[in-house]
């Protein structure tokens, strides 16, 4: 008898050459290698390709299923199956990836972003300081100019030159700054200009804080900042009837000082329309235009927190990728045991929210914060509060045209 699967002659039941058993059986060709393989077999004696699928526990009809062909086909659309859907998940997690780093980055340098998520920026930058003539000679100029030092979000200042050379120095931890004294005792002719350029590095933090209302502790109207930062001073008018009246207003009943101020802020974001001034105008200008830049929202914001018992100062510098020519200024409010709390209501005066209340991002460049008395001063001198950027005072007759910027650049 003939095997129909090697074609061997044999007496025998089975092929004593291939193994086939029986002799006579109906043959399957393997459709992957072509070989012809016994009906009774699953798998191809070859190539090992599936024949058939066997019945199963799960499938016990599986066995009606029929050749390898039909199976064959059913495996190569399930793997067409499988590789494509590995495909597809593999874009769409790549997607999802690069949408979470592109997210990341945003939210890192992006200072509207969710503060907590920001990183330590440093910087570099050049303060430009200039005093131009442009009338008569002047015959002598006292200049003051504020430089950072490391304080609480403000790190790792370093002050690369100044030129030329200060007179004196002075550092006020307590105000974060250092006040730079120029004395320039000699004629500066019409037409001639008084230069200052000062190079610094330094790292911003954000400010993450979160602040718990229930925890606020009363004041100690015996502490020296609730003394000193709760009374009226230049450009901030808290001791005005119309101003007073407005905060009570404001806060109605509420007595927590981190509500309280939450208030007021939310109603200068309100009412005060950004515009910018040529010069700095306060509190009162502010309340009573309805208008201002940063300097009259800031100013009003402090104004009205002291006239209802909550210490708050004023705070100079610069904001990265902004306008540096005119420089920047924001607020603060004590509230223990938190300390001071940084609060920017110009910050949110496009939104209208309450973004900037307790937050500060990392792109500010801090140069005083509060009062600091000029050093050396005259008589009439010493009332006066430093908080400004810089401050000058000449003598003598002439016109001056006082300029003060900028220029922060990343650090990677």
């Amino acid at each position: 008898m003939k095997c129909l699967l090697c074609g061997n002659d044999t007496d025998l039941s089975y092929c004593p050459n291939c193994g086939n058993y029986p002799l006579e059986q109906e043959i399957i060709k393997c459709t992957k290698c072509g070989s012809d393989n016994s009906k009774e077999l699953f798998y191809c004696s070859k190539c090992g390709a599936p024949i058939k699928i066997y019945a199963t526990s799960d499938n016990p009809k599986s066995e009606k299923v029929g050749d390898a062909e039909k199976y064959s086909e059913e495996i190569e659309r399930e793997e067409f199956r499988k590789k494509k859907f590995k495909a597809i998940s593999s874009i769409l997690l790549g997607a999802m990836l690069l949408l979470a780093i592109f997210y990341y980055l945003g939210l890192v340098n992006n200072p509207n972003s969710p503060i907590e998520h920001q990183l330590p920026q440093k910087y570099s930058a050049v303060i430009t300081t200039k005093i131009n003539n442009i009338d008569a000679d002047v015959g002598e100029i006292k200049l003051w100019v504020a430089l950072p030092i490391d304080c609480g979000t403000q790190q790792n200042v370093s002050i690369i030159s100044i030129d030329p050379e200060p007179n004196k120095i002075d550092i006020f931890p307590e105000a974060c700054t250092r006040v730079c004294y120029w004395d320039f005792n000699s004629s500066l002719p019409t037409n001639s200009s008084i230069v200052i350029i000062q190079k610094i590095s330094f790292v911003a933090n954000p400010f993450t804080t979160s602040i718990d209302p229930s925890l606020i502790e009363p004041y100690d109207s015996y502490l020296g900042i609730y003394n000193e930062y709760t009374k009226p001073s230049q450009r901030v008018e808290s001791d005005d009837p119309d101003i007073i009246a407005m905060a009570k207003k404001v806060v109605g009943n509420e007595k927590n000082p981190y509500k309280k101020a939450d208030r007021i802020y939310g109603w200068v974001v309100k009412n005060i329309t950004y515009e910018i001034q040529d010069q700095e105008l306060g509190a009162r200008y502010a309340f009573y235009n309805r208008k201002g830049d940063c300097t009259e929202f800031a100013t009003l914001f402090v104004a009205m927190c002291r006239s209802q018992g909550i210490p708050a100062r004023l705070v100079h510098g610069y904001l990265y990728g902004t306008d540096t020519s005119a420089g920047h200024m924001w607020a603060e409010i004590y509230l223990p045991p938190y300390g001071w709390v940084p609060a920017d209501p110009t910050g949110d005066h496009t939104t209208k929210s309450r973004f900037f209340f307790g937050r500060l991002g990392n792109n500010v460049l801090i140069l005083s914060k509060g009062n600091v008395g000029l050093s050396p001063n005259d008589a009439e001198d010493i009332p006066f509060a430093f908080s400004y950027i810089a401050h000058y005072k000449s003598y003598n007759f002439g016109k001056l045209i006082f300029e003060n910027n900028a220029e922060l650049k990343k650090i990677n």
